[in-house]
């Protein structure tokens, strides 16, 4: 037989399984043949015989058995038979697997099949594994029972006493710098929530991956720093204790026993509640206060409930206590799911810290970790959609790391790849979640919520649920309340929910996997109830109100999507059509979600749509790759829409498609090719008379394009010519200014208004300049054209920073073109803008030192950050940071010195730009 340590130098504790009614006098005659070790003091047994009239049964029962040091495990069919004993086997031999506890099975009567049995590798009492009713005599039996535990206690009371508990006292795990970022204002905002005179607990909570432990890790190492430099209220070290399902109550308080050097009580003769009463006393009233850290409390928790698990008896009484009163030491928790007290709801000194994804600049800071050579915007979009969720990115980032040669958006578009992410995800965090924590009903209704991409009410997810499977209205609403409390779903108001993204992609990817039985048919129809939703929500929208807002015209793109995926491309483009879809969302620089959208209608092809159809959706899609800064891409759609148009017939439409084809080459510098589709847009404007739609749009673009010209000869200081083209230039927008005004396009008019400040500012005329700029900027805001507005800014930026007494104004309009940018996506702008204030950065640097120094290394870092948006890696520095500039800096600070700043730059250009971001820049 195995020897055991155990803690006492006294009476070893022993627990006697439960029995079923039957077996209940062979337990007594079990206890009667042990009794003269327990006269002895040589063991103090424990049975649920013990339990007296009016105790809570089942908690007296979990605190023994984890109390026990030797656990007497009854065997007999009617055991094996019995539901209550097989759950109590499965305790014990989890204890048993753990190693701090010794289990002896004892044979009542004779078993099948007990050696198959989890027990069965175990030496067994009687130890010839002869039952004992099998004794002739029986009491031979309990004899030969008694003889062996007897041997067996003997002996230790010759071994030096030594903790039976395992050691929860470590100092905190120390991440691996690649596996997480600092994120020292959340540890700030804890820290303080923490030390508040009306918390005694804080439980850190939220779903699996969102860095839970690593914040109180951090957490733990700022309490140390406090603490060593004087500050706080904490004068003792932080301890660290890590938990799983078979750690008790009393390894805890055996633990804080030690840490604080205060006597360890006797364990064998405590209740439950003298436990609590011992714990909340080392809490309580310690006179050198500690942070206490119990990471992973959702291991003593039911999932379904909240309510601590019956085998840890006392853990819900002692939140209870925690939650009464103030104490000198604090607890911080963390636990995927909130707990709930034996009785009462905890919300008044324990209390709840939801941490919030990374930040944006977090999650760029977590994927550089990776030297991840994607552009800080495409990155900042993805941590946006994932909401910052850490373990998804970090997983994200090291398949991108492992994979250099497949980028973000490859990984992200084709579901071979993404599946890599979902399976780590899954592997990691979600999968034993949702297959062994959740039930049927619930995995349906996470199911029918993720098939919507926002957030919706319950109903609309119930309309789905019941397409798939019967399941009562009265039980949704608990359905819907474990997701809550498991983190799984978000309410974000009015009453409405969503999954986290992580976990929508894992839903889908696992149903798709493992649902079979969900067909394509049943696909299309679960996707046209959430069109059909979607509409339905749009309609009382605009009922209710004259101007839909931009949310609502989300409603109707979510229903074009919703079609799309239910494989009806016709209805969804004849959505976006009648609520003129792309208009609203490319005017308020929506072209991201437009992209998504437009993607999955092409090829147009595949939907039989007809030519003109198709020359519409190539032609709008070339228009949001041109207004998110793609030409290349915008070039390609644009060209293939033409031949469609034109078999079309539509003048208007065609016109159109000319004029935008033309802009983009003029953007790519193919001067020729714009001028020809200005003029063949021109011979349809003048077919068509005056009040032809496109006529001012064709005036203000051969008018840009003769200011264009004009530049070209003021570079070469041709001054006569470049006067000349300017002159013609002003013509042409006046004349669209009044084709504008004709054909009643005053959101056209904006777009001239820019043009003609750039003509004046050219001419020096700056008084004239200013005040076409300011005319568009409140046409554009009039409007909600986003993208016009950060254009005039950007441009009025230059202007302003002609004149030193407005240089600040000049920064501040700088600053907001570049959010407004990156709000919508326009690369192409934003690479110009970064490259002004750049420029701006590098002119206006500070005279003393050492602002002076990180003047430069700011304007610097803006060139880079430039070279960043389009991927630019290989462009050498000569290429994208003007030569004037360079020569300037290395003659005032000479070539050594210029190399150290530029190094500095490139490293942390998109941190530098970031901080320059967050300045004031509400001039306009």
């Amino acid at each position: 037989m195995m020897e055991q340590v155990w803690p006492s130098p006294g009476s070893i504790n022993v627990f006697i399984s439960s029995v079923p009614p039957r077996e209940k006098a062979l337990r007594r005659s079990l206890i009667t043949a042990l009794s003269p070790l327990v006269r002895q003091a040589l063991i103090t047994l424990w049975s649920d015989e013990n339990v007296l009239g009016g105790q809570q049964s089942e908690q007296e029962i979990t605190h023994h058995l984890n109390a026990a040091q030797l656990i007497l495990l009854l065997v007999s069919p009617d055991c094996i038979d019995s539901r209550f004993w097989n759950q109590q086997m499965a305790v014990i031999m989890a204890r048993e697997a753990h190693g701090d506890v010794q289990v002896i099975p004892v044979l009542l009567r004779p078993t099948v099949g007990w050696q198959d049995a989890p027990f069965g590798h175990l030496p067994t009492l009687p130890a010839d594994g002869k039952p004992v009713v099998a004794y002739r005599p029986r009491d031979e039996g309990w004899y030969e029972i008694a003889r062996s535990i007897h041997r067996l206690v003997a002996h230790v009371q010759q071994v030096p006493p030594a903790i039976i508990s395992r050691r929860l006292r470590t100092q905190p795990p120390v991440p691996h710098p690649s596996a997480s970022v600092p994120r020292p204002q959340l540890v700030v905002d804890i820290y303080q929530q923490l030390t508040s005179p009306t918390t005694s607990a804080l439980v850190l909570t939220g779903i699996g991956g969102l860095g839970k432990s690593v914040l109180a890790i951090q957490v733990c190492h700022f309490v140390e720093e406090q603490r060593r430099a004087g500050h706080g209220p904490f004068l003792s070290p932080a301890l660290w204790l890590d938990i799983d399902a078979t750690t008790s109550l009393q390894e805890v308080l055996i633990t804080l026993c030690e840490a604080s050097g205060a006597a360890l009580p006797a364990l064998q003769t405590m209740s439950v509640y003298d436990l609590v009463a011992a714990l909340l006393q080392l809490v309580q009233n310690n006179p050198q206060p500690r942070l206490i850290i119990i990471n992973q409390l959702e291991h003593w928790l039911d999932p379904q409930t909240r309510y601590p698990l019956a085998q840890h008896a006392g853990v819900g009484e002692w939140l209870e206590l925690l939650n009464t009163q103030p104490c000198a030491s604090r607890i911080l928790f963390t636990s995927r799911i909130y707990p709930h007290g034996k009785q009462q709801h905890l919300d008044a000194y324990v209390q709840r810290f939801v941490p919030a994804g990374l930040t944006v600049a977090e999650g760029l800071q977590l994927f550089r970790l990776g030297n991840i050579a994607e552009t800080d915007q495409d990155l900042a979009a993805v941590v946006a959609s994932y909401q910052g969720h850490p373990l998804a990115l970090a997983l994200l980032r090291d398949i991108l790391k492992e994979n250099r040669s497949l980028s973000l958006a490859t990984l992200l578009q084709d579901l071979a790849y993404k599946q890599l992410w979902v399976n780590d995800m899954a592997e990691n965090i979600l999968q034993y979640i949702y297959t062994q924590q959740l039930n049927q009903e619930q995995r349906e209704l996470l199911q029918a919520f993720a098939i919507y991409r926002l957030a919706v009410p319950l109903q609309a997810a119930q309309s789905i649920v019941h397409r798939r499977i019967t399941m009562p209205v009265s039980r949704t609403g608990a359905v819907l309340r474990v997701l809550l409390d498991q983190d799984l779903l978000q309410a974000t108001g009015n009453l409405e929910y969503r999954l986290q993204p992580v976990l929508r992609d894992f839903v889908q990817a696992w149903e798709n996997e493992n649902d079979p039985g969900l067909d394509a048919e049943k696909r299309r129809q679960v996707h046209q109830i959430a069109a059909s939703y979607y509409q339905e929500r749009f309609s009382d929208a605009t009922r209710r109100m004259s101007q839909p807002h931009i949310n609502d015209f989300r409603l109707i793109l979510e229903a074009a999507w919703h079609y799309c995926q239910a494989d009806q491309p016709a209805e969804a483009y004849q959505l976006i059509h009648r609520e003129q879809l792309f208009l609203y969302f490319h005017r308020w620089g929506g072209n991201s979600l437009l992209l998504e959208l437009y993607e999955l209608l092409l090829p147009a092809e595949k939907w039989h749509a007809a030519p003109l159809t198709a020359g519409q959706v190539n032609h709008e899609m070339g228009s949001i790759q041109s207004a998110l800064g793609n030409k290349h891409e915008a070039q390609l759609y644009y060209e293939r829409a033409l031949p469609l148009l034109r078999q079309a017939e539509q003048p208007v439409v065609l016109a159109e498609a000319l004029n935008d084809l033309g802009m983009v080459y003029r953007a790519l510098n193919q001067e020729a090719l714009a001028e020809q589709c200005y003029r063949e847009a021109w011979v349809l404007c003048e077919e068509a008379g005056k009040h032809f739609p496109q006529r001012g749009i064709t005036l203000n673009n051969m008018g840009r394009l003769l200011y264009e010209r004009g530049r070209q000869h003021q570079q070469r200081r041709q001054k006569a010519q470049a006067r000349e083209l300017f002159q013609e230039a002003l013509a042409r927008y006046e004349q669209a200014l009044a084709a504008h005004q004709s054909n009643n396009q005053p959101e056209e008019r904006g777009w001239t208004l820019l043009n003609l400040g750039d003509v004046y500012m050219a001419l020096n005329q700056h008084e004239k300049a200013h005040n076409n700029y300011w005319q568009a900027l409140q046409q554009f805001r009039g409007f909600g054209e986003r993208r016009g507005e950060g254009t005039v800014l950007n441009n009025l930026g230059v202007l302003l920073a002609y004149d030193r007494a407005k240089k600040d104004q000049a920064l501040a309009c700088y600053v907001q073109a570049i959010h407004i940018f990156r709000a919508v996506g326009d690369r192409w702008q934003e690479e110009k803008t970064l490259r002004n204030l750049g420029r701006w950065l590098l002119i206006y640097v500070p005279e003393q030192e050492p602002s002076r120094t990180q003047g430069y290394i700011s304007g610097l870092a803006c060139f880079f950050a430039a070279r960043a948006v389009f991927k630019k890696q290989h462009t050498t520095r000569d290429t994208f940071i003007p030569d004037w500039l360079l020569a300037s800096l290395r003659q005032e600070l000479g070539a050594q010195k210029v190399e150290e700043l530029v190094k500095d730059a490139e490293t942390r250009s998109s941190q530098i730009v970031g901080e320059l971001l967050h300045m004031p820049h509400d001039f306009v």
